[in-house]
């Protein structure tokens, strides 16, 4: 049978009976026994934002009530996974809702509030439902200039709870504010123990864990090219990596880093409820290159690397914490995965839709490493998404990830290049990396209502039609990409170009492989959605529909910069750019304040300030 009912993310089952069943003279939601206050505020919630579907408006209580129809019955049924539930509707007494934890009669209320988007006509059912993956986990960058506020980033977590997500990780190497370490985070507006300890009270009220994530091995470049950390460096002077860009972002793997990344462990860890921690870890390209070379050469990179990432688990071992480390590095000598401390996780990260997942995670499974996928939004850096790769990408790391034995997803959310990309690029991203990670299943499906989950999940209240429409055209945008030949890894042409471009020193292949005429059926898509939100833009969304003016003005004026670098000077007017670029940065900046913290916007924008006397022909000479 046809599914009668649009739910998001999809239901492991719905079965559906004979008949309708009209709700809308019902008016009790009944709590089950021991509901958590997490629970109950939740359900309060939800009961005020149906109330305009119903006279009398839906109330909420542990009781059981003298008089009054029911709409919703909690039950407790402790054979149910602790994540799962059952709904049924079988006749006028209202819904069933069964589950075993707190956390499955949330889930399953979510439900209960799409299906009573009509009340009056709601057909029989009975839904069992249940995640394919242990740990759903959201991951933002925000050591990439861009720390939100913390309206923001509850505002995301609430998000998060409805697409399913059960945790969250804020990306971090120099955005704490480390009471012994000012000067490295004195202007990038970090998050204070404080606002952690009250997030954390936030996340835990909407069904989110908090896990700690502090890179601890690689990409310190903002700690180690001060004096006073120089010693700590593999690398000093900085090792001038092939592309032509100076590295000086990884520790010396030595005591004295060791006891020094303890310390920030000690100050940085008591914060939260959670016990895990992410310590990062990853892409430490400089190591052997510097005051490690000799052991290094003795021993192996890799076995080096290991042993480090083996003490680093004991210090956060030592605090109650068990670990997750990017696995990159540890693949370049798989042989030693089954080295690996007992109890780590393997994160193992892709943002290609080719990435190899199945034979990656068959190699951690076979090694009996607990693992989980991280694919990407495919938002960074490329200012209006990637979206066919991004789906690729996402259905091909939950589904070979569930093959496999995965416990979970880590969807990441980068800002690479200055953090250029709007906050709703990563809307889509978010949307169906959470609806595959509850159903690995439902690839074709959550594909399809993708736009109706990024409603959902992203404008609570607001007109649904509306809020749909946008997340259609986030989808489209992001397949603007699609028009180009030549491909540009893990971002845009346009999105690279202008921020990323300059301080390159070597010339990238996709640069030399890209013919000017690529970029006309681009400009011709682009300048058509553009359009389209100029002549339409989109009803009670005022700061979405700024954000993505600027996005497809910074990307225009990007692409003229693309073809003139690419040779085509037919079109070029230097004034027009420049004028162009002042008009996006200005508006970036505003744009900025609206959903971040001050700190690292300069150096965001100035990425782009960079452009203005910037020599087009310069690269030619690389």
């Amino acid at each position: 049978m046809k599914n009668l009912l649009t739910l998001f993310p999809v239901p492991a089952s719905i079965k559906y009976g004979s008949g309708t069943v009209d709700l809308t003279n019902s008016s009790w939601i009944i709590l089950p026994e021991n509901a958590s206050f997490p629970l109950k505020n939740r359900v309060m919630e939800m009961a005020k934002t149906l109330a305009n579907k119903f006279v009398p408006a839906p109330r909420v209580t542990s009781g059981l009530p003298s008089a009054g129809e029911n709409l919703v019955t909690m039950k407790r049924k402790k054979s149910l996974h602790k994540e799962g539930y059952i709904l049924t509707l079988k006749n006028d007494k209202g819904m069933v809702l069964e589950a075993a934890e707190d956390a499955g009669f949330f889930y399953g209320m979510q439900s209960v509030c799409q299906i009573l988007e009509n009340p009056a006509s709601i057909p029989c059912f009975e839904i069992k439902d249940a995640p394919s993956m242990k740990e759903r986990s959201y991951m933002l960058d925000i050591s990439r200039n861009k720390v939100p506020t913390m309206e923001t980033i509850k505002e995301m977590v609430k998000s998060l709870a409805a697409m399913r997500y059960n945790s969250i990780q804020l990306y971090m190497e120099h955005t704490f504010a480390f009471a012994a370490h000012e000067r490295v985070w004195a202007s990038y507006s970090p998050f204070t123990s404080e606002e952690i300890m009250e997030l954390d009270a936030f996340c835990v009220d909407h069904f989110v864990e908090l896990v700690p994530n502090l890179n601890s091995f690689g990409h310190l470049n903002r700690w180690l090219k001060l004096p006073e950390y120089r010693q700590l460096a593999e690398c000093d002077p900085p090792f001038i990596h092939k592309s032509g860009l100076p590295m000086q972002g990884v520790l010396h793997p030595c005591k004295a880093s060791l006891d020094f990344v303890d310390s920030l462990y000690k100050e940085f860890l008591p914060n939260f409820t959670s016990r895990k921690l992410n310590i990062g870890c990853d892409e430490t390209v400089e190591l052997g290159k510097g005051r490690s070379a000799a052991v290094c050469e003795k021993k192996g990179v890799t076995k080096v690397y290991l042993s480090f990432l083996k003490d680093l688990a004991a210090k956060a071992n030592k605090y109650g914490f068990s670990v997750q480390f990017w696995g990159d590095i540890i693949m370049h000598n798989p042989e030693l995965i089954g080295e690996l401390p007992k109890g780590i996780t393997a994160l193992e990260w892709g943002y290609e839709y080719y990435h190899p997942f199945k034979e990656d995670t068959e190699k951690f499974a076979a090694s009996k490493v607990p693992f989980l996928v991280c694919p990407g939004t495919s938002a960074w850096q490329t200012m209006l998404g990637r979206t066919t790769n991004m789906l690729g990408n996402i259905s091909n790391a939950v589904t070979n990830g569930c093959r496999n034995g995965a416990q979970g997803i880590l969807m990441t959310d980068w800002g690479d290049g200055g953090h250029h990309q709007y906050y709703p690029i990563s809307w889509p991203g978010i949307s169906y990396g959470g609806a595959l990670a509850w159903n690995v299943k439902s690839v074709k499906e959550s594909e399809e209502l993708l736009p109706y989950g990024i409603a959902l999940g992203f404008a609570p209240g607001k007109n649904r039609n509306e809020a749909t429409r946008l997340g259609k055209f986030l989808m489209d945008a992001g397949r603007i990409y699609d028009d180009f030949k030549t491909r540009v890894s893990n971002s845009t042409a346009f999105g690279r170009i202008i921020p990323s471009f300059m301080r390159e020193s070597h010339v990238s292949q996709w640069l030399q492989d890209m013919k000017p005429a690529e970029t006309d059926k681009v400009e011709k898509h682009m300048r058509k959605l553009y359009s389209e939100l100029i002549s339409h833009p989109f009803e009670g969304f005022v700061l979405e529909n700024r954000e993505l003016l600027n996005a497809f003005q910074m990307s225009l004026v990007s692409l003229s910069f693309l073809r003139r670098v690419l040779g085509d000077k037919s079109k070029w007017e230097p004034a027009k750019f420049k004028d162009g670029l002042r008009h996006v940065i200005a508006e970036h900046e505003e744009l900025w304040l609206a959903r971040n913290r001050s700190g690292g916007l300069y150096e965001s924008s100035t990425a782009l300030r960079n452009a203005m006397d910037f020599d087009p022909d310069s690269w030619k000479e690389r």
